[in-house]
């Protein structure tokens, strides 16, 4: 399924098994959908232990936790990626 609604969370959670969130027809709420690691981590090309790791460190992307249950915001995931490029001058 592509979508599950955990029970009291009332948030569209990417199981990671099927599509992609660009697949997702909700309108304003993709803008609270919400990754498990393993989709997190497939969406960043990063392993789920380099992002477990990332996590403990806090060193990696914003996550929430509900309850003891990490998530993580893909706008959050984005926001990431886009703080680290890197520019190189060419002209040298």
């Amino acid at each position: 399924m592509f979508v599950n609604v955990e029970s009291g969370a009332g948030m569209p959670i990417h199981d990671g098994k099927t599509g992609s969130a660009s697949n997702l027809r909700l309108g304003h709420m993709t803008d609270y959908l919400l990754l498990k690691p393993k989709a997190a981590a497939d969406r960043l090309g990063l392993s789920e232990s380099t992002l477990a790791k990332m996590r403990m460190i806090r060193s990696g992307p914003s996550f929430c936790l509900l309850g003891r249950a990490v998530r993580y915001r893909v706008a959050d995931l984005d926001a990431w990626v886009a703080s680290r490029t890197v520019t190189t001058d060419t002209a040298a």
